[in-house]
């Protein structure tokens, strides 16, 4: 059911929309009653991971800040005056079963403080403990969107760029193949979007209820790209015509969300049989709770797709999209240009069409959005396709087909990544990256039917992220 808050975000996202409006959140801190705030990470509150082999003693099931088990867990909280602790994810997996290991984020804690606490000092008493592996701030994420100029863009032009109707004839997807959308919701009554959403099994971690409905229109048009209805005599054409949609709300009604609730979201996508999870958000910070959920993930099979970021930069990108295991998404318009807001570095992985996307939108409209993440669902349904065709097919298998079968685009700005080399006689770049394989690629734009081509694909060599930075 809507929520009275639907409204409300429904109208300022259409105000936005008359300007271009980057929503990703900058680096910055500002000075709030003599305090220091970090706008990119919550406040007051910190995630904070017990080593197994104190685990045994920890009280879960009854778990207070005070009396948790741990003696030193017990001194340090009265000292910080922590508030309340849960457990990141807790001891049931979403269908009420036992609950397996999940990269040892069983072992996590949320732990709150006092207001205005001095959130450096208490992560430094924290990593001093025997019983703490890691402590680490709550990062705060963001949709990575930008509002077009032009509202009434009313045609597709990236599915004829990524050579979809041809992948068609090779690949519709397949119902048993499941593209999660960890966002903010999926308006699961559009028309073009109803008989797509698995909406019995959808989740809000924002409102911790079993209700995804899009309170803000990010992740609504987000999965139109990837599996909108097809053929259908309605509005617009998804990539993966035949995929399922799994709606895992965790951004909230303004686009933003943190590391403890898109750790659920993964977890819980991956309970749920996702095969792909698309992730069109993005923050400065990596974070290891986050990274040992993409890891864990990744270890199951999944394939992570991230959209690069939208500040322009092209030397870093946005996490989690830099981390090594998740496919990294930039954005190119409608002449195979790279945006001048596409982020990227020496690792991304390929780029996809992020300008004036036309999709769903909520109450069942239709609105056209630009950025990094209208980009990474276009190669979320692309490796739907593959999956269709070949559903035997690891996912880094699936990752090399995606990654080398790109065309040739045209670079945006000045070219600074290590180990490129020009193509004689052409404006495209040949890049080298010996950690994912031996050999010259280049660095392209997806193209869907050239994916479904592969027949014996090799292996992208992903190793684990260790929130390196």
């Amino acid at each position: 059911m809507f929520r009275r808050s639907l409204i409300t975000a429904v109208v300022i996202t259409l105000l936005l929309a008359l300007i271009p409006y980057p929503v990703l959140v900058h680096a910055s801190q500002v000075t709030t009653g003599g305090v220091r705030v970090n706008r990119d990470v919550v406040p007051d509150e910190v995630l904070v991971a017990i080593k197994p082999g104190y685990m045994p003693y920890l009280r879960l099931n009854e778990l207070s800040a005070f009396a948790t088990g741990i003696s030193g867990l017990d001194r340090v909280n009265r000292n910080l005056q922590v508030r309340s602790m849960q457990p990141l994810l807790g001891s049931e997996s979403g269908n009420g079963a036992k609950r397996r290991e999940f990269g040892g984020l069983e072992r996590v804690l949320v732990i709150k403080l006092a207001p205005g606490s001095d959130l450096e000092e208490a992560l430094g008493v924290f990593q001093a403990q025997d019983f703490v592996e890691y402590a680490e701030p709550n990062h705060i994420y963001q949709a990575l969107d930008y509002y077009p100029n032009d509202p009434y863009w009313s045609y597709q032009w990236a599915l004829p760029k990524i050579e979809a109707p041809k992948a068609w004839e090779l690949s519709r997807g397949s119902p048993s193949v499941i593209i999660a959308i960890l966002d903010t919701g999926v308006d699961y009554n559009h028309p073009d979007l109803k008989a797509k959403v698995l909406t019995g099994i959808d989740k809000d971690f924002v409102n911790n209820d079993n209700d995804a409905m899009d309170d803000h229109g990010h992740g609504t048009h987000v999965a139109g790209i990837a599996a909108a209805a097809t053929n259908n005599s309605k509005g617009v054409a998804g990539v993966c015509p035949e995929c399922k949609i799994l709606p895992v709300k965790i951004l909230d009604k303004w686009g933003g969300g943190t590391d403890d609730i898109l750790v659920k979201g993964i977890d819980y996508a991956v309970q749920q049989g996702a095969q792909v999870i698309n992730l069109s958000l993005g923050g400065n910070n990596c974070s290891k709770t986050l990274a040992n959920a993409i890891n864990a993930a990744f270890e199951q099979g999944v394939l992570i797709i991230a959209a690069s970021g939208n500040d322009g930069y092209k030397t870093s990108m946005a996490y989690p999209a830099r981390s090594p295991r998740v496919v990294s998404v930039g954005a190119v318009n409608q002449y195979d240009m790279e945006t001048d807001f596409s982020q990227r570095d020496e690792t991304l992985d390929l780029l996809a069409p992020g300008d004036n996307i036309l999709s769903t939108g909520l109450w069942g409209g239709y609105m056209s959005l630009t950025g990094t993440s209208m980009a990474a669902p276009h190669v979320a349904g692309v490796a739907g396709l593959i999956w269709g065709r070949y559903p035997s097919w690891k996912n880094t298998e699936v990752w090399w087909a995606l990654r080398y079968t790109t065309d040739p685009v045209t670079l945006n700005g000045n070219i600074t990544l290590n180990e490129v080399t020009m193509i004689p006689n052409s404006s495209q770049w040949q890049l080298y990256l010996p950690f994912v394989a031996n050999r010259w690629r280049l660095l392209g734009r997806l193209n869907a039917y050239s994916a479904l081509q592969v027949i014996t694909p090799e292996q992208v060599e992903a190793p684990p992220d260790m929130c390196a930075n």
